[in-house]
């Protein structure tokens, strides 16, 4: 039984495998038999082809006889035509055969013998071309003009006799022919090769049917039939369609087929959310050109929208455009995977650049731009923050929910930990990173704390404000620098005060107070973030904008209750995120929903710039903008 699946797999592979190299290295069968793989037929005339074979593997003994066997009927075998070799010292072969009966199918298949059996590869066919006469290909146009243009065409194969005239023809019927009333090029003998004829004296503004043809002493043969249109002077040009499309951006590719009369001045690509755009819309504007293809770079679109878009090309007789196609851009946020264990909370990713995102939780992960890259945790505790300025110099805190939280810096290849750095300070929830300067934040007295350390960590000081003692315990903080770090407090740990507090290096503001801080962004000394929510069950949460002072903004239109935490992060005062139900974007003084795959529960929002970003939402999957 297991003999037979074996076989059943491996006759699967072979059949299907376009690319046999790929099966060089294979086992022989496990009986001994050869094994060997029918290629393709090639140069095919009216008597002769060449057959390609491949012997994958010998099987247990020399090969003794290797080739092609060949018949009108299906399942040839060397019972039938074969034509063979018995000195093998090549997998791959070629093997000519002759005496074939013109226009006439044949069936073929490659084998090989040992001392064990003789085994053949898959039936494939071919079929001859007739009596004698060449095959010749029509092929495309360039340089099309108001009375003249190029046409490419291709001798395949010569036939029996050698090719004495060859060319195109040419009329304003469907079926030209070298007759005397049809135009045409008499471009003389020729081998297997491609040809190139120039048409001239045509009718501007006309359609023209064209075949390529060839000739020797047992007929004239005629490729199919293709068709052009002459012009009034103006160019020829195509639009070809679109490739890496983004949410704002796609690149269009273009081709200019004739010039005209006269040079091109300009070509490029124009577009609109409307049908037939032409160079009144956006454009791009890409100067002169020969015969050539083109590409523009299309920016500044909107996200999730379709599109129309032509190629266009002036010279001085006109502007001309290419065929209408469209394109929807992608919405602004796409899936990049999806992790367990994370800690669901903003302070749980760092986002350095496109390439270089940081998330913690149960381990320790890293996206490098194309995949999510396990670091390792140097706790066995959860992760709760992270922060950092380099690869090289990645700050985390881990938690036991009350007592001995640890800090540990990863160097680019290892950990190391500072014990004794959250001492004075309990339930350590954040992490700041400003080149030398660390800060942690946690509970001091059961309110707000915060450790600082000027030296990379070598010495810490404890700061906390003058409402620690009567203050809700600590949330959240964010700054710029060690001169710049706001608090905020309100986790329900003591019946106290709850709002936000700002370190400015040397002493501490007055409470502004606000209920519940969950998550603050903070832009400058002056200009922060921030969301809160009531204590239980599904809640609308309250966003706050401070500009010296806090007051509530309100919240995104259509958006949903939401049980649990809501991330904000602000690029500027204009361009700051907000995940609860979906994720939504405030211009400074309207929400907008985002666009994407974007699934619910958003848990955190880190953007790097006003243009790309990185979210989480509850169930571990990882968003890009």
């Amino acid at each position: 039984m297991k003999r037979v699946i074996y076989l059943i797999i491996l006759s699967i592979i072979i059949y299907s495998c376009q690319k046999l190299e790929l099966l060089e290295h294979s086992n022989p069968l496990e009986d001994g038999r050869p094994f060997v793989a029918t290629i393709k037929s090639d140069f095919i005339t009216s008597t002769t082809a060449e057959l390609s074979g491949e012997v994958i593997s010998t099987g247990e003994t020399p090969i003794t006889l290797f080739g092609h066997c060949w018949s009108t009927s299906n399942t040839p075998t060397i019972e039938n035509m074969y034509q063979g070799n018995d000195n093998y010292n090549s997998n791959k072969y070629v093997i000519p055969i002759t005496e074939l009966t013109p226009s006439t199918k044949y069936y073929f298949r490659a084998f090989a013998t040992n001392s064990i059996e003789t085994a053949y590869g898959e039936e494939l066919s071919f079929t001859t071309n007739e009596a004698g006469e060449p095959l010749v290909i029509t092929e495309g146009i360039s340089n099309i003009t108001s009375t003249s243009v190029t046409l490419l065409g291709q001798i395949e194969d010569i036939g029996n006799d050698q090719v004495t005239e060859h060319g195109h023809c040419w009329s304003i019927s469907s079926s030209p022919t070298i007759t005397i009333n049809d135009g045409k090029t008499s471009l003389g003998s020729i081998g297997v090769s491609t040809f190139v004829s120039v048409a001239s004296d045509l009718t501007h503004n006309t359609t023209y049917y064209y075949r390529a043809y060839a000739t020797n002493s047992y007929g004239t043969v005629y490729g199919s039939a293709m068709n052009f249109s002459t012009t009034n002077g103006e160019p020829t040009v195509v639009t070809i369609g679109s490739s890496n499309v983004t949410a704002t951006t796609v690149d269009l590719d273009g081709d200019i087929l004739g010039i005209g009369d006269s040079p091109v001045t300009q070509h490029g690509h124009c577009w609109s959310t409307n049908s037939q755009p032409t160079i009144n819309d956006s454009k791009t504007s890409l100067g002169s050109i020969g015969v050539s293809s083109f590409t523009s770079y299309a920016s500044d679109l909107t996200h999730n929208t379709t599109y129309y878009y032509r190629a266009y090309a002036t010279n001085s007789f006109g502007t001309v455009y290419g065929e209408e196609i469209t394109l929807t851009t992608i919405g602004l946020w796409s899936n990049i995977g999806q992790l367990s264990g994370i800690t669901y909370n903003n302070n749980a990713m760092l986002v350095l650049s496109s390439n270089n995102v940081w998330i913690v939780g149960d381990d320790v992960w890293n996206w490098n731009g194309s995949n999510w890259n396990l670091i390792g945790s140097p706790s066995s505790l959860p992760l709760k923050a992270v922060h950092g300025t380099s690869s090289n110099n990645i700050w985390v805190v881990d938690d036991d929910n009350v007592f001995s939280d640890e800090v540990w810096k990863w160097d680019g290849s290892s950990w190391t930990s500072y014990p004794g750095a959250s001492t004075g300070i309990s339930n350590v929830q954040d992490i700041l990173v400003f080149g030398n300067s660390i800060v942690i934040g946690g509970n001091e007295n059961f309110g707000p704390g915060i450790k600082i350390s000027t030296n990379s960590g070598s010495s810490w000081s404890l700061e906390y404000p003058t409402c620690s003692s009567n203050c809700q315990g600590f949330s959240d903080m964010d700054g710029n620098s060690n001169n710049n770090i706001w608090v905020g407090a309100g986790s329900f740990t003591n019946n106290g005060v709850q709002g936000t507090v700002i370190y400015n290096g040397i002493s501490w503001s007055s409470n502004e107070n606000m209920y519940n801080i969950q998550c603050l962004s903070v832009l400058n000394s002056n200009s922060a973030f921030a969301t809160s929510a009531p204590n239980s069950g599904s809640w609308y949460p309250t966003i706050w904008e401070y500009n010296g002072g806090w007051n509530s903004i309100s919240l995104p239109t259509g958006m949903d209750m939401n049980w649990g935490y809501t991330p904000i992060d602000a690029v500027q005062s204009n361009a700051v995120w907000f995940g609860s139900d979906k994720i939504y974007k405030y211009n400074g003084s309207d929400w907008a929903e985002e666009t994407g795959t974007i699934g619910s529960e958003i848990q955190m929002i880190r953007m790097l710039n006003t243009n790309e970003g990185f979210a989480v939402t509850g169930n571990g999957t990882i968003l890009k903008r």
